[in-house]
């Protein structure tokens, strides 16, 4: 028995919130207008739910050896094509997850608008699930916040992604 976590286990939770949070705007596609913060450029549960997707696009993009280039042009008040985005760019992650580099545990350089990093394939690949589930975890409560209840029980504990 194996006390690790995988890659793959935290995909699998986040593949189920994913599809738990786009049946969710898809009954209520007008909460994509939620405000999560007051300040700043994402503001909304729409223009969040866009970031995690283009954080993950970009990284997808950079890990598979690629320039990356992000779409601009996804609507975060269209649930449909923002959520399609998602699954696109998962995709794109699972491409590399099905056939990494050499060795991701290797450091590999990178940079993003003005800062530079590194890091390793593995560390970029946990940091993008965590990343998702605390910004989940965001609208979560952006939603409750404006009254409306948001769809089930998001911690692990009630996931049968590790089971």
């Amino acid at each position: 028995m194996s006390l690790s976590l995988t890659i793959q286990e935290l995909l699998d939770y986040s593949d189920s919130e994913r599809v738990r949070w786009k049946e969710w705007f898809a009954a209520r596609p007008e909460a994509l207008a939620t405000p999560v913060q007051t300040n700043g450029e994402i503001t909304t549960a729409g223009l969040l739910l866009h970031h995690v997707f283009q954080a993950e696009d970009w990284h997808a993009q950079r890990l598979l050896g690629h320039s990356p280039v992000l779409d601009e042009t996804v609507s975060q008040n269209d649930c449909a094509r923002l959520f399609a985005y998602g699954d696109a760019v998962r995709e794109r992650l699972l491409n590399y997850v099905r056939a990494p580099a050499a060795d991701p545990l290797a450091p590999r350089e990178f940079g993003t608008p003005g800062r530079g990093f590194r890091m390793s394939d593995r560390k970029t690949l946990f940091f993008l699930m965590i990343h998702e589930i605390r910004h989940l975890a965001q609208i979560a409560l952006a939603v409750r916040n404006a009254g409306l209840e948001p769809p089930g029980r998001h911690d692990l504990y009630f996931s049968s992604a590790l089971e």
